[in-house]
C-alpha cells in the first residue's frame, strides 16, 4: 500500500489523464515534479492505497476520482548486519 516514497500511477476518472506522483513529506514537496506531500489533500487520499483502488479528493473545484493504477514502494534499508 502507498506511503512516503512510494510511486503511485493514477488516472484521473474525469479526464483518462494519466499521471504518477511521488509520497513525500511536507519539505521535500514539489508538486509541479509530481513529488506530493501526504499533508496535501492528493497525499493524504492515496495513503493506504492500493492498485485496484478508486480514490476521492476534495478540491476547491469539486471531488476528483483517481483510479490507483499501480503503487511502487520506497526501497527498504536493508536490516541485515555486514558480515
Amino acid at each position: 500500500c502507498a506511503g512516503i516514497g512510494s510511486r503511485v500511477c493514477v488516472r484521473h476518472r474525469d479526464s483518462g489523464e494519466v499521471a504518477e506522483y511521488e509520497l513525500v513529506g511536507l519539505i521535500e514537496s514539489d508538486p509541479g515534479n509530481g513529488r506530493v506531500s501526504v499533508g496535501a489533500p492528493v497525499g493524504r487520499a492515496l495513503v493506504g492505497a492500493r492498485g485496484g483502488d478508486t480514490v476521492a479528493v476534495e478540491a476547491p473545484r469539486g471531488t476528483l476520482e483517481l483510479e490507483i493504477l499501480s503503487v511502487r514502494s520506497a526501497a527498504r534499508p536493508s536490516t541485515r548486519k555486514a558480515a
